[in-house]
């Protein structure tokens, strides 16, 4: 059964320490990285957004959750745009080797 944004609330219940929950939050936004239906970097991101708020909701005196959906969208956005970066010198290098 595919995992939704939706579902990995259930994940954090209970009373645990800020290292246990961050630790928890991770987990769960890897899971929906690799098991939620994404075709583009935005919609990944939309996921973890959604994902985000509702692990946000569930536990809003706990700042470590924010703090570690903030740190991996930005680690996606930055990788997304290392990819982006690689590809356009390499289609570069790519063209400018036809072109001698």
């Amino acid at each position: 059964r595919e995992m939704t944004s939706v579902e990995p609330v259930s994940k954090l219940r209970g009373s645990l320490a800020s290292q246990d929950k961050a630790l928890q939050t991770v987990d769960v936004l890897l899971n929906i990285c690799g098991k939620s239906r994404w075709t583009t970097a935005t919609q990944m991101l939309e996921e973890l957004r959604i994902a985000g708020k509702k692990l946000i909701q569930h536990d809003a005196n706990e700042m470590i959750i924010g703090n570690i959906v903030r740190r991996v969208i930005h680690i996606v956005r930055e990788e997304f745009h290392a990819v982006l970066s690689e590809d356009a010198t390499n289609s570069s290098s790519n063209n400018n080797n036809n072109n001698n």
